[in-house]
Formats: C-alpha cells, sequence, structure tokens
C-alpha cells in the first residue's frame, strides 16, 4: 500500500470480533500501511438491526448508542496511547454525512437499484436475514421473524451502501479511498462485480482483511 492513501474501516456492530485487540490490530495495520485513516460506524442506525429481531425503536436506538460507545472507548485508548489521530477526528457515523448531497444523491440511487433490480434485493435480504440470524443466535434467542422484520432491519443495509462504492466522494477526500471489511460480503461483490445503476467510484477500492491473527510487538 502507499502511504499517501486513506483507508476507512467498517465497523460491524454488536459483533464480538471487534474487541480491544482486534481494534488495536485494526489499527495498527491502518496506520502502518496509510496516511489517512478513519473508522465508519453506523452509531443508532444499527437500531434498524435490532428491531429486525423483534426490539422496539427506543430500545434499539438505547443499545445502539452503548454499542458505539464501547467501541469509541476502546478506539479513543488507542489513539491516547499511540498518539495517533484518526483523519475525521473521531469515528465517523452514518448521520454524519445525511446532509451531504454526495451521500443523498448516492442514497437515492441505492434505493432505486434495490427497487429496480430483483437480483440486488434478493442479496440485500439475504444478507440481512443472515444478520439477524447470527445476532439472534449469540443471545441464544430462538424466536421467528417475518418478512416485515428482514424489512426493516434491511434499511441499515442500505443506508451503508454509499460509504462502499464512494467513500471518497462522500468523505470529501482528495485521496483514493480504500474501504475495509474484515470478510466477504455478497452486497460488496455484486456492486464491485455486476451492478447495475451503481458502480464503484475510480478513487475506491475494497479490501478485505481479517485482523484477527497479526501478532501486536510490544
Amino acid at each position: 500500500m502507499e502511504k499517501e492513501k486513506h483507508v476507512v474501516f467498517g465497523i460491524s456492530p454488536f459483533n464480538t470480533k471487534f474487541n480491544e485487540e482486534y481494534i488495536f490490530n485494526m489499527l495498527d495495520w491502518g496506520f502502518e500501511n496509510f496516511s489517512r485513516v478513519d473508522m465508519i460506524h453506523p452509531h443508532e442506525e444499527a437500531k434498524y438491526l435490532l428491531m429486525g429481531c423483534g426490539n422496539n425503536e427506543v430500545k434499539s436506538k438505547k443499545k445502539s448508542r452503548k454499542e458505539f460507545s464501547r467501541v469509541r472507548k476502546i478506539v479513543n485508548k488507542y489513539l491516547h496511547d499511540k498518539r495517533k489521530n484518526l483523519n475525521y477526528g473521531q469515528i465517523m457515523k452514518f448521520a454524519d454525512f445525511y446532509n451531504s448531497n454526495h451521500y443523498n444523491r448516492l442514497y437515492e440511487s441505492v434505493k432505486n437499484e434495490y427497487e429496480s433490480f430483483s437480483d440486488f434485493r434478493e442479496i440485500c435480504v439475504s444478507q440481512t436475514e443472515k444478520a439477524i440470524l447470527n445476532r439472534k443466535k449469540s443471545l441464544e434467542d430462538i424466536s421467528s421473524h417475518d418478512d416485515e422484520c428482514i424489512h426493516v432491519a434491511t434499511k441499515y443495509i442500505l443506508r451503508e451502501i454509499p460509504f462502499i462504492v464512494a467513500p471518497a466522494e462522500v468523505l470529501s477526500s482528495n485521496c483514493h479511498v480504500y474501504i475495509s471489511y474484515y470478510s466477504n460480503w455478497s452486497i460488496a461483490d455484486y456492486l464491485y462485480k455486476q451492478g447495475r445503476k451503481i458502480k464503484p467510484s475510480q478513487r475506491t477500492s475494497l479490501i478485505i482483511k481479517d485482523h484477527s491473527y497479526m501478532k501486536v510487538l510490544s
């Protein structure tokens, strides 16, 4: 990787993988390989996943804020200990960009693609249901869910997609931006390989990298 590039790590809420060790490993790698490092987190938008699991909106918002605070505490500890700074100054939230013309234009395109193409819609629905099942499994929740639950939870994924396809434009970055996730994601595969109306920006690349097995040197 060239040092002048910009990496943005996507954070999955309520995922036990994102513990202190993992986040430290991830940020170590980011700062070693890029001059600009950022993180994007859904913050309250994670409520849609919890609502899809059967929680009410008030409770879902509260849990989402608590989860964001957990991650922020770990990140702030890292930044303090290593004397580093995120390019944005703090963990970015989806809602930070809801007044951005770039973001809103992309989000409208995402919704149009979802409504127009059944293959994309099916991928989003399948990925959403998988997320619901994983969340319930982690809680040993054996309750059922219906199509309406999936529809609600899908809003979270649709809100995230603009950051996957055009983070450089959304963030107004003058660098090539690498959006990084810890595992393959069928929605990202679709967008980068066969998306119809939505195409990744030429200033965007996708990195799949699991930082679980990196050794942290003291």
